[in-house]
Parts: C-alpha cells; sequence; structure tokens
C-alpha cells in the first residue's frame, strides 16, 4: 500500500456544465502543479461525485479532503464495464486509501494521467485553476 501521494494525479473536482460532464484532474509535471479538464459520461461523473463522499476522518476542522488516483486496478469481469481502483484520502497529515469501483472509461482517463509525462501531450485538454502543493 502506499504511503503518500507523491507522482499521483490528485482528482479536484467533477463538474456538469451545458449538459456535459467533466473531471479536473492535477499532475505535476517538472515540478510544477497543471490542472486541466477532461470529458466524462454520466456513470463516470456519477462515480466521481461518490469519491468525492469519502469523509473518513473525524475532525473536520483539519483541512480540506484530498483524493488521489492510486494506480491498482483490478478489472470485474471481461464482459463489465466496471473496474477496482484505489483512491487515496487525505486530510491534513491523515491518509487512507480505498478501493472503489467505477467504469473502466474513468480509470482509463485517471492512468492516462498518471502516466503522463510532459505538458505537450495535453494540448487538446482545457486548463483548469491548479491547487498548491502542501
Amino acid at each position: 500500500m502506499r504511503d503518500n501521494r507523491k507522482g499521483l494525479p490528485e482528482i479536484i473536482d467533477a463538474v456538469e456544465r451545458d449538459g456535459q460532464y467533466f473531471g479536473v484532474a492535477q499532475v505535476v509535471l517538472g515540478e510544477q502543479p497543471h490542472a486541466f479538464e477532461f470529458g466524462l459520461d454520466a456513470q463516470a461523473f456519477n462515480a466521481l461525485r461518490k469519491v468525492f463522499q469519502l469523509r473518513p476522518f473525524a475532525n473536520n476542522d483539519v483541512g480540506t479532503y484530498r483524493y488521489f488516483f492510486v494506480p491498482a486496478v483490478r478489472r470485474l469481469g471481461p464482459e463489465s464495464d466496471q473496474a477496482e481502483f484505489s483512491i487515496r484520502v487525505e486530510q491534513g497529515r491523515e491518509g487512507r486509501q480505498f478501493e472503489v469501483i467505477g467504469p473502466r472509461s474513468l480509470v482509463a482517463n485517471l492512468m492516462w494521467f498518471f502516466e503522463l509525462k510532459s505538458a505537450e501531450a495535453t494540448s487538446h485538454l482545457r486548463r483548469a485553476v491548479s491547487r498548491p502543493e502542501v
């Protein structure tokens, strides 16, 4: 089990705009944070909304919850559109990892961000506001 978020894409948001769904992910490239929007279908949007409902720590005064994609993935069957994947949830100095279920299309997008090595490959994506690294 991974005990820190270094190198993991952060999932910042899931938004609906003009009847379309988008996720927002942030990656660190060349020591600089870069945030991007990526398209989602309704099923992936709902899966991300469920991720943001994970609130495992009792002390809500410590700070904002943050969510990171961990590339531990398991398909739920050859015919299934679903996969189990891991999310690291952090608040302040606390961190825990959870297995969640979502569509393989969402997992493929998040894996793409995990494997991303340079910002040049992101020219087709809309930029979003980056979160400061803490």
